[in-house]
C-alpha cells in the first residue's frame, strides 16, 4: 500500500510538482540526445560500410584493411545501438518512476484545493491513457534493437 503523501502545505506541493515535471523532461531529453546521437553515428557507419562493400568489389582495399573493417563497422554498430538501447531504456524508467512521483504530489493538490490537475503517463486520464502512451515510447524501446540487429546479419553474412 502506498503512503500517502503529506506536505507543509500547498505551496511545496506545487513546488515538488513542478520540480518533478523538470526532472521528468529532463530524463526525456536524455533519451531524444542519445537517440538523435544513434542515429547520426548509424548513418555515418551505414555509408562507411557501403563505401567499403563497393571498394571490396573494385579491390582498392588491402586485404587486411578490408577484414579489419568488415568487422570493426558492424560490431561498432551492435554496441552503440545495444547502448543506446539500454540507456534509453533505464531513462524512461526514472521519468516513470518521477511521474508516479509527480502524481503523488498532484493528488495532495488535486485535495486540497478546487483545482483538479491531471497527471501524466500511465497515470493521466483514461482516454488518454491507452495505446497513445504506449505508442509514444515505441521508437525509443525498438528502434536501436532493430538497427543492432541488422548489423548482426552483416555479421554473420
Amino acid at each position: 500500500m502506498e503512503k500517502p503523501t503529506t506536505f507543509n502545505s500547498l505551496f511545496d506541493a506545487l513546488q515538488v510538482a513542478n520540480h518533478l515535471d523538470t526532472l521528468r523532461h529532463a530524463e526525456y531529453q536524455w533519451i531524444q540526445s542519445r537517440l538523435s546521437w544513434l542515429f547520426i553515428s548509424q548513418s555515418f557507419c551505414i555509408t562507411a560500410y557501403t563505401v567499403l562493400s563497393i571498394a571490396t568489389t573494385e579491390h582498392r582495399l588491402e586485404p587486411r584493411s578490408i577484414s579489419m573493417l568488415r568487422w570493426g563497422i558492424p560490431a561498432f554498430g551492435v554496441i552503440s545501438c545495444v547502448l543506446v538501447g539500454v540507456a534509453a531504456l533505464a531513462a524512461a524508467g526514472v521519468a516513470r518512476g518521477i511521474a508516479a512521483e509527480r502524481a503523488s504530489a498532484l493528488r495532495y493538490i488535486n485535495e486540497h484545493t478546487p483545482l483538479n490537475i491531471p497527471p501524466n503517463g500511465r497515470n493521466a486520464d483514461p482516454s488518454v491513457r491507452g495505446w497513445s502512451y504506449w505508442a509514444g515510447e515505441l521508437p525509443h524501446r525498438v528502434l536501436p534493437w532493430i538497427l543492432a540487429a541488422l548489423w548482426l546479419l552483416q555479421l554473420v553474412g
